[in-house]
């Protein structure tokens, strides 16, 4: 399912996350996409992506997510979110993570939305 508009984005990646829904998830991001993770960590195009969200999909947990704000400018946005993950370690025990996230999206030729730019850890 593609996303008609900006605001539709988090709700669109917590409900493939929760589903591990990996080609939803890749979806969610643009085929040049780039994923940075802490410590210098940057995963451009689907294929780095794919093999960086194993290690959370791993968790097998569920993600909440809420917009702290949404800021448009023609064909790209950028969008803040707090997220918190509930899931479980190799050995079941709980593991939380949570985060503040910064987003940039930008409209397709198609109309629709996918994610460009995506720090899961940079609002923190």
């Amino acid at each position: 399912m593609p996303i008609a508009k900006p605001s539709d984005a988090p709700a669109y990646f917590m409900k493939a996350f929760d589903a591990a829904d990996r080609q939803a998830l890749l979806n969610y991001y643009s085929p040049d996409a780039v994923l940075s993770l802490p410590g210098g960590q940057q995963h451009t195009g689907h294929p780095a992506i794919a093999q960086a969200l194993e290690t959370f999909l791993a968790l097998k947990g569920t993600m909440s997510m809420e917009p702290i704000y949404l800021l448009e400018n023609g064909d790209t946005v950028l969008l803040r979110a707090k997220w918190r993950l509930e899931g479980k370690g190799p050995d079941n025990s709980p593991i939380i993570m949570e985060g503040s996230n910064i987003e940039v999206l930008q409209r397709q030729p198609d109309g629709n939305w996918q994610c460009t730019i995506d720090a899961p850890f940079g609002g923190n």
